[in-house]
């Protein structure tokens, strides 16, 4: 719950699950199944493969810790990471009509995401790859490919 609802956050879009109003965050939930007549959304699968139980019991032992191959390729190519970071009124979308300028839009990804701004090398490495961008289609495709990296850091993990 506390992973989806940190790349709700840093991506900047609210989650929509099943039967709950938008926004409402993945740790408030009771369970992960959703009524039968409802439709999953994907971020309500994330939540069942990555182990949230039904609680059916009242006991953690419920929930299933072991990492699986399926979470693994959820958080690399998933649908839930991907509409985050695809969402056409994601923190992305903000920052590409605000008029910042690049640096000022990579750090405020690595804030949001990490907790910390990029080190000189990370924001090198970003401006030379925004600088490639001939259109703002390439500077958004460049962008989503940071903050997917930045999602999918280990560092990502241990600090949110």
């Amino acid at each position: 719950e506390q992973l989806l609802d940190a790349q709700s956050q840093a991506a900047g879009v609210p989650l929509r699950l099943a039967g709950q109003p938008v926004g409402t965050r993945a740790a408030q939930l009771p369970g992960a199944k959703v009524a039968r007549v409802l439709k999953a959304t994907s971020q309500d699968k994330f939540l069942e493969l990555f182990g949230k139980p039904l609680r059916l019991f009242p006991s953690e032992s419920e929930r299933c810790n072991d990492p699986t191959v399926l979470q693994a390729f959820q958080m690399i190519s998933g649908p839930a990471v991907h509409e985050l970071i695809a969402s056409p009124e994601n923190r992305l979308a903000r920052l590409l009509t605000s008029g910042q300028p690049d640096a000022a839009i990579v750090a405020e990804l690595y804030w949001s995401a990490l907790t910390r701004a990029p080190a000189a090398a990370e924001l090198k490495g970003a401006l030379a790859d925004l600088a490639k961008a001939r259109d703002a289609l390439e500077k958004r495709a460049a962008l989503e490919e940071l903050l997917w990296g930045l999602l999918n850091a280990k560092e990502f993990s241990l600090r949110r």
